[in-house]
């Protein structure tokens, strides 16, 4: 609507009146501003009568160009628009030119009208990705959780502390799902892997004498980690595994 409003080159007009009669011209006082006996009024045809003390062009023309560079809230119901015109907005629009044309050259479009057509695939790739890679972690937590379970009933045990690197907090949760369901009860202390920390998770069927909450804080500060939770199941994070079995020894 502004650059229309430039292009159309419309002449700007200016008047010195009083105060009060320039109110009755219609002309609005932007920002609650004040103003003294004589007023400005700066006119654009009928789209806009204002009071003003600045500069102004004398034809929106001189304008030239008119872009948006960012815009924010600045407070409740308040919002800033930072412009650029002139020979500033052509180089801004000349950058994000050359920055579309680096996604178009990454992306190996042919044109700029290809880029949605690759972006909409590569998303489409990559939930496609996301859902594999869940259903393959979810074979993998019943994998290992079959794996400790047949490791309990060999050991004719309800307990069972243990780390597997190839756990990572939301595989500790569904190994722990796939256990309860088959051993009534149990009490879990699980050591997993992710990046540079180790996941941790306890837990503890209802009946038995133990709250998990009060484990995890003796196991997570023997490892140099934190965690709680609730007296059934407790997470928690440790930095490093040296101190390991010394952990499991604790709950013991």
């Amino acid at each position: 609507d502004v650059n229309a409003m430039i292009e159309a080159n419309t002449t700007m007009t200016t008047q010195l009146l009083p105060v009060e009669e320039a109110k009755k011209t219609g002309a609005t006082a932007p920002f609650d501003e004040k103003y003294g006996d004589i007023v400005r009024v700066v006119t654009l045809n009928d789209r806009s009568k204002e009071f003003c003390g600045g500069t102004h062009v004398s034809a929106t023309g001189a304008i030239g160009v008119f872009v948006i560079v960012s815009e924010e809230s600045i407070a409740s119901g308040t919002r800033r628009l930072v412009i650029q015109t002139a020979t500033k907005a052509y180089e801004k629009l000349k950058q994000r030119e050359q920055a579309f044309a680096q996604v178009r050259d990454t992306l190996k479009a042919s044109s700029f009208s290809e880029v949605s057509d690759r972006l909409k695939a590569i998303l489409h790739d990559q939930s496609t990705l996301k859902l594999e890679l869940q259903h393959s972690q979810e074979q993998l937590g019943q994998l290992i959780a079959q794996q400790f379970i047949l490791q309990l009933k060999a050991n004719n045990s309800t307990q069972l502390m243990v780390y597997e690197p190839l756990m990572t907090r939301p595989l500790l949760l569904k190994v722990i799902d796939v256990i309860k369901a088959s051993v009534p009860q149990c009490l879990l202390v699980l050591v997993g892997k992710e990046k540079d920390s180790y996941p941790l998770a306890i837990y503890v069927s209802p009946g038995l004498p133990y709250q998990a909450s009060n484990l995890m804080k003796t196991f997570a500060s023997t490892l140099g980690g934190s965690g709680g939770g609730k007296p059934d199941l407790a997470l928690g994070a440790a930095k490093n595994i040296d101190r390991l079995q010394e952990g499991f020894a604790s709950i013991k």
